[in-house]
């Protein structure tokens, strides 16, 4: 069946937002850069199958916020999974008027290289969040990071202060996104992603061992 496609203006958005979640399925960069407040942020380039049953249930009804390519695929995809419901689409949301009733938001990303310096520095309230799996974990970690998985968030989330700084990685930076747009979505404004997570992450350590062990060495000479 083909799915239907409603583009929505911002005075519809305002009828419906009450009733139905605001589901950003951007890419993660274009959503970091700036959302509609309150929406969840799981994106359809990453693993949408997987983490859209975690977070929302077949019958909620939805408002879709994705780049305008990709609205029908979006439609056809959400369709297939048995997501009935989707109210309608906005395109390019941080062009609409500024009078559009609705606030913004945005994430704050941070490189690997600043969180390592910034590890040097942390205060009791400023937290490193894991949110990557066990299994993950198990292969390496950032020392003094609180591991706490993604599919358990809504258990955990509850637990951290809205007072406190948070740095989020996971592998590559999809989850940490959804984690960081579900945090503030329940009061936890002070969030940072790392930008290409764990894996850029190793890959900065890597590269300051190795720049020291050839600094020790000139000074050798």
């Amino acid at each position: 069946m083909t799915p239907t496609v409603t583009l929505l203006s911002p005075e519809q958005w305002s009828e419906l937002m009450p009733d139905a979640l605001m589901l950003d399925m951007r890419l993660p960069d274009h959503f970091e850069k700036g959302f509609i407040a309150q929406s969840l942020f799981i994106g359809f380039t990453g693993e949408p199958d997987k983490w859209l049953p975690v977070f929302i249930e077949k019958d909620r009804s939805l408002v879709v916020v994705c780049e305008e390519k990709n609205v029908y695929d979006i439609a056809l995809f959400l369709q297939q999974s048995g997501y009935k419901r989707v109210l309608g689409f906005v395109v390019d949301p941080l062009t609409q008027p500024a009078s559009t009733p609705f606030k913004r938001d945005m994430v704050i990303s941070i490189q690997a290289d600043e969180l390592i310096c910034d590890l040097k520095f942390l205060t009791e309230n400023e937290k490193i969040l894991d949110v990557r799996s066990q299994e993950e974990r198990e292969l390496g970690f950032v020392e003094g990071s609180m591991h706490l998985p993604l599919n358990t968030i809504e258990e955990w989330v509850w637990d951290l202060s809205q007072d406190s700084r948070y740095y989020i990685y996971c592998s590559g930076g999809y989850r940490s996104m959804i984690a960081a747009s579900y945090m503030k979505r329940f009061g936890k404004p002070l969030v940072k992603v790392v930008t290409g997570g764990f894996a850029r992450i190793q890959a900065e350590l890597k590269k300051q061992e190795e720049s020291e062990t050839f600094k020790e060495k000139w000074e050798g000479f």
